[in-house]
């Protein structure tokens, strides 16, 4: 069985009061063998308000002004950047 590796294929639009939000979130697991269901990703951004969360998660999935977790499915085995 191949292993792929998921990081930060994320695309975040923030719309923020007055202060400065740093964008991040957080991944629930980063290997294992394919098909890897289940992905689950957390926004855990500081600094000021999110309003809106628009997640492109590098397999076809993307999500506009989406909630704060999101989950998805990696169907073949690659790295993501």
């Amino acid at each position: 069985m191949k292993k792929t590796l998921l990081c930060s294929l994320l695309v975040f639009a923030i719309t923020t009061g007055k202060a400065q939000t740093t964008p991040n979130f957080t991944i629930n697991k980063t290997s294992g063998c394919v098909p890897l269901s289940g992905i689950n990703f957390t926004e855990t951004s500081t600094g000021g308000t999110v309003t809106r969360r628009d997640w492109d998660l590098g397999n076809g999935t993307v999500i506009p002004n989406g909630a704060a977790v999101v989950g998805t499915n990696y169907l073949t085995a690659q790295k993501f950047y």
